[in-house]
């Protein structure tokens, strides 16, 4: 029988006795450990029962992986070399295919030899026993069991891992980012391929997997990386033949798998070709041709094929869904930028391409946004070539709207090219004749208003296409204006002169003929043409055009002689009326009325009651109202009687903003409005201080006499200063009437008032009349916020309010009523009363299942308990969740040195989860003997470095004086096998501003692990994408002040900086590492990384030059790295020439005080 073990830790804390779980944990450790265990009887039976075949070893014994546990925690049972012991079963384990899906083999190697390299057969083992199998607990265990990959292993054995990664992707729903993520970031710093026509023959056999496994979007950029690490070689020809011959058998007919990973394949072939074209293409020593012409017409070359190859595998396939690839593969090719118009093979395969897509457009079921898109591409590669017609622009006109923005940039692209051949006028020819095919007289009435209806709210008429427009004519030369001004204005007078057809279903409001629909759109195309330039002789087209009988007609007639007018300054068109109809024409007399005003203000006051009149039929939403506020309220209020701007004033809702606030006439109208009948939404939109105190008492006034509170209480908490609230509080019923409401906001500032008031009678009133938990809830918390003994009259009724109170289910409570609850416990302790509640405990029970709730829950345990609770549930949630509970410890944990002491009395059997806990509150402790117990303690755990790293940069952040030079030693011990850069910069530049005294005791470390942040800032440089680039330029930037400020880092503020500073004989390694990792051949700094870096790389050649250095005549920096293996590194004599570059730049940067 096994022995007897004490009770654990969380077994005293379910059983309620949380002092003696916290307080006496050393004990309970200590009787634990007095029990001799049989499998730690000695060292030949620990060993014994790790190798047996069962697990566990014997019936009733734990399992294998707790035994090792409990044996290296236990330091009073010696095993010779233990650590080498129990690192060596594991890997043993793994080997043979054991416990690779356990947690406990996975936390036990990182405890006792979180350094250990992983031989690569062991992750190989690992995906092909995950395969279909839920590892998402796993993972992160095995991410830092697996953080040190063998970095000698064999190419082989990379591919071997890589092929059984893509096994488990294809098969699984999880797509494991933080480990693949962690397993191609090891093989791209490490895999140096030995055969790599073998590995390319490999990777390409797998692609079928990899397809399936680039299901996973999250993970693609880390598969693309490692797919073109093993398959692109400067020595071996084009893969795509192989890769598409692996899919081959089963791509037309299975296509969503691989319609993804194709054109990413395919870019990364077009970049890798672009990268490394000096390697791949070599010229012949007797050509006479230039080398950078021979290596971009070898480049283009070798595109064009892959293009080609690619293109062809694609149409294969006839399916529509093909497009969206097809599209993503002509985007590489523009984002290459290598296109030569002029070749007749690249126009070919535009032409082609073009033709096919018009083809397509006619079909019913086309895919129109991924052809209209592609189509677009071919347009900015080549235009001569896509030769885009009538047919395409009259798609592009009247597009669905979920297409107007791919159809927008069809029609730029046409016009940008048109403006820059000089050849605007073929533009406006082709949007003419376009419109003229998409209304054709033949088609039935209600297809052409459908479409006049898609093209005037389509792409021609939005703001950028109309912006564009504008600016093409104004850079136009006269005569090629007047040129499309004719042809506009001789279209719209045959349309003029050609007779209406008859109809008895149409309706004059609607755009149902063809000569209604092109008048509609010409003449908006027109007045942008008349917006952008001189006024040409268009008088004659309004004195023959007479009044339309179509409502869209006469709209297009008063939009263009409001042009016309706008460029003459008068008036010119006589036979104008106000009238009402179809919305289009509505719009442009409110516009031509106030273009009339503004032309000539006394012809808009006739007009005044007219314009209302247009007004009052208007929705609330609707744009005209939008034009008047913005063009027509200055006009108004000149001259509209007051009778008229009260009218106008009580049809309004205002905007946030307008230009009607600032204008006097109009602002009496408005207040006058407001005082006659409040309207809420007017009054809502009126800015803060708008109306005067003695409307605003009279408003109010109102508001009581007619019961109106609850309705006008968003307007009246605007406006709740002392009066308005006084006036509130003073009326017992309209206090009882919020109290039965919901206006909860506007009812806490009425009591906060009395309360401050020293009116707390009036809270007696109010609390028989709340029923709603919320409004107990937050009248609880505005009593909190005073002394409990401003209230000594009124605790019979608050304890009643406390009662009122409901305690929720402890089985099924929501997270809104669990604060509730803790917001009612609080009260009732404000007020003195014994309270006896278990929700905590009950709340910690559904953290598992339910981490939501960790806040909530230790949020509860904090309002019922002290402390050493507060602490044990902690405890528990870090031990059973990943939920971050900083900000909450901070704020509900008070007594900050009795919570340290706690901690580092539970430290040893919860060292994790209390170092989390020691990270939130140890800053705050001003105890400096017990800051350095906690330091040492903490220190001294085989926790993740990670853990570590973080509760010293909290100190080094608020109490860096807690810190010794063994501490720091320590923490770069630890943190340079496990180097993470964000901490460890914030550490380094904290230290050197407030105690360098650290950093320079500790240089040979420092040095070291800056070297190594060179390295943490490269970037493969097959998948070089903006997020990762602009994250690692991120972090250069901090690393580049953290060189300036170390530079010139004092030790005390009276003493000045060294002649020759103590840093300066580690300047040279430092540069050789920034050089060795730029200059690396598959992996390398970015240029805005670079760029980023240079202030700091500067300023370490200032300090190495120093001390007579400096006037070298162009040679500083020469020989300077060569002792620190300057030109030995992967980058081989790029080193060297990468040293000459930064040493040349700084010379051009630095100031020598001569000019």
């Amino acid at each position: 029988m096994p022995p007897p073990k004490a009770p654990t830790f969380l077994q005293l804390f379910f059983a309620g006795n949380l002092t003696q779980a916290i307080s006496h944990q050393a004990q309970i450790v200590a009787a634990d450990t007095m029990v001799e265990a049989p499998y730690l009887a000695s060292a030949s039976t620990l060993i014994k029962a790790l190798r047996g075949a069962a697990d566990p070893p014997q019936e009733g014994w734990p399992g294998k992986a707790e035994i090792a546990l409990a044996a290296w925690r236990d330091t009073s049972f010696h095993v010779p070399r233990k650590e080498d012991v129990l690192r060596d079963w594991v890997l043993d384990s793994w080997t043979r295919g054991q416990g690779l899906l356990n947690t406990a083999y996975h936390d036990l190697l990182d405890e006792v030899a979180p350094a250990s390299v992983i031989p690569l057969p062991i992750l190989s083992s690992f995906f092909t026993a995950a395969k279909k199998q839920d590892i998402s607990t796993v993972i992160p265990s095995a991410c830092r069991s697996f953080r040190r990959p063998d970095p000698n292993a064999k190419s082989d054995a990379w591919v071997n891992v890589w092929i059984s990664m893509l096994g488990y992707l294809s098969d699984s729903p999880d797509s494991a980012e933080q480990l693949v993520h962690l397993v191609t970031a090891s093989m791209q710093a490490k895999y140096n391929p030995t055969n790599a026509k073998k590995s390319a023959s490999t990777a390409s056999a797998s692609f079928p997997l990899y397809c399936k496994a680039y299901a996973h979007k999250i993970i693609r950029v880390d598969l693309n990386a490692i797919l073109s690490l093993l398959i692109f070689h400067p020595t071996l020809p084009s893969p795509l033949p192989s890769l598409f011959a692996s899919i081959e058998p089963t791509f037309p007919s299975t296509l969503s798998p691989f319609l993804a990973a194709i054109p990413d394949v395919f870019r990364s072939l077009v970049q890798y070709y672009h990268q490394q074209r000096y390697a791949i293409f070599t010229q012949a020593s007797s050509s006479k041709v230039s080398l950078d012409v021979f290596i971009a017409t070898k480049e283009r070359e070798a595109v064009r094929a892959t293009l080609e190859q690619t293109l062809g595998f694609l149409a294969k396939s006839q399916s529509d869904t093909t497009w969206d690839a097809r599209a993503a593969v002509w985007a590489a090719i523009e984002g290459w930028g290598g296109y030569m118009e002029r070749d007749e093979r690249w126009g070919k395969l535009v032409h082609a391409e073009a033709r096919t897509i018009e083809s397509l457009l006619s079909r019913p079921s086309a895919p129109i946004g991924a052809l209209l898109h592609t189509l677009s591409i071919l347009e900015r590669l080549d235009h001569d070539q896509t030769q885009i017609g009538p047919d395409v622009v009259r798609w592009c006109l009247a597009s669905p709207a979920t297409h107007h923005d791919i159809a927008e940039t069809i029609l730029s692209s046409l016009l940008r090219f048109a403006q820059l051949t000089h050849t605007l006028p073929t533009f406006f020819d082709l949007l003419v004749s376009s419109l003229d095919g998409l209304f054709d007289e033949s088609l039935p009435e209600p297809a052409i208003a459908s479409l006049y209806d898609l093209t005037i709210h389509g792409p021609v008429t939005r703001h950028r296409m109309r912006h564009e427009i504008v600016a093409s004519l104004r850079s136009l030369q006269a005569s090629k204006h007047f040129t499309i001004l004719d042809l506009l204005s001789t279209r719209l007078r045959s349309l003029i002169a050609a007779p209406e057809r008859p109809s008895k279903k149409r309706k004059r409001d609607e755009a149902s003929d063809h000569a209604s629909a092109m008048i509609g759109i010409l003449t908006r195309i027109l007045s942008y043409c008349l917006s952008a330039t001189p006024l040409e002789d268009l008088q004659e087209l309004l004195a023959t055009w007479p009044e339309p009988a179509s409502d869209i007609a006469r709209a297009g007639r008063l939009r263009v002689a409001r042009c016309i007018e706008r460029l003459a300054s008068r008036t010119i068109l006589v036979d104008f009326t106000v009238s009402s109809g179809h919305p289009e024409l509505e719009i442009e007399t409110l516009r031509f009325l106030l273009h009339r005003g503004a032309l000539n203000l006394a012809s808009l006051k006739p007009n005044a009651d007219s314009l209302l009149k247009l007004m009052e039929k208007a929705t609330p939403d609707s744009p005209l109202w939008q034009i008047l506020l913005a063009e027509g309220m200055i006009l108004l209020d000149s001259v509209a009687t007051p009778a008229q701007l009260d009218r106008l004033a009580r049809l309004m809702r205002f905007p946030s903003t307008t230009v009607a606030w600032e204008l006097p006439n109009f602002r009496d109208a408005i207040i006058r409005a407001v005082a006659s009948g409040p309207n809420s939404a007017q009054l809502e939109a009126l800015p803060p201080g708008y109306i005067d105190r003695k409307t605003r008492i009279q408003i109010v006034s109102q508001i009581l006499a007619n019961k109106q509170v609850v309705a006008f209480a968003p307007w009246l908490l605007q406006v709740a200063d002392a009066e308005t609230l006084g006036a509130l509080s003073s009326d017992s019923k309209v206090l009882k009437h919020l109290a039965k409401s919901e206006a909860l906001d506007l009812l806490s500032r009425v009591v906060t008032h009395t309360i401050k008031s020293d009116n707390v009678a009036v809270v007696e009133g109010i609390i028989p009349h709340l029923k709603s938990d919320t409004m107990i809830a937050r009248l609880s918390e505005i009593l909190m916020a005073h002394p409990v003994e401003k209230f000594v009259t009124l605790k019979p009724s608050l304890e009643k309010l406390y009662l009122a109170g409901k305690k929720p289910s402890s089985t099924d409570a929501s997270p809104e009523e669990i604060v509730r609850f803790n917001t009612n416990v609080r009260f009732g302790r404000w007020l003195g009363l014994q309270i006896d509640s278990e929700m905590g405990d009950a709340l910690l029970a559904r953290v598992r299942d339910q981490p939501e709730l960790a806040q909530i829950a230790l949020e509860t345990v904090a309002s019922e308990c002290d402390v050493e609770k507060i602490l044990a549930a902690c405890v528990h949630i870090y031990n059973t969740t990943s939920v971050d509970l900083s900000s909450t410890l901070r704020s509900i944990i008070t007594d900050v040195p009795k919570a340290i002491t706690l901690c580092l009395t539970i430290l040893d059997g919860h060292a994790s989860s209390v170092t989390r806990i020691l990270v939130a509150i140890a800053p705050r402790s001003e105890d400096i003997a017990l800051s350095r117990r906690a330091i040492q303690a903490v220190l001294a755990q085989p926790i993740d470095a990670a853990l570590k790293i973080s509760y010293i940069e909290s100190l080094a952040d608020e109490k860096p004086h807690a810190l010794q030079h063994g501490d720091i030693a320590q923490l770069w011990a630890i943190a340079l096998p496990v180097l993470d850069l964000g901490p460890i910069l914030n550490i380094l530049s904290t230290l050197t501003r407030r105690r360098p005294e650290l950093i320079l005791s500790t240089l040979p470390e420092v040095s070291d692990v800056l070297c190594a942040a060179f390295e943490f800032l490269q970037t493969p440089r097959s998948s070089v994408t903006v997020s990762n680039t602009s994250n690692a330029a991120a972090q250069a930037v901090s690393l580049a002040r953290l060189f300036t400020a170390m530079t010139t880092m004092r030790t005390s503020k009276t003493q000045q900086t060294h002649e020759t500073s103590p840093l300066a004989k580690y300047v040279p390694a430092l540069l050789v590492a920034y050089v060795r990792a730029a200059a690396h051949p598959y992996k390398g700094l970015s240029p805005p990384v670079r760029r980023a870096l240079e202030p700091g790389l500067h300023a370490l050649c200032n300090l190495a030059t120093a001390g007579g250095r400096v006037n070298a005549r162009g040679r500083e920096g020469e020989g300077l790295g060569t002792p620190f293996g300057l030109g030995e590194g992967p980058g081989g004599e790029g080193e060297k020439e990468l040293w000459a570059e930064l040493w040349r730049g700084w010379s051009k940067a630095r100031y020598v005080g001569q000019g």
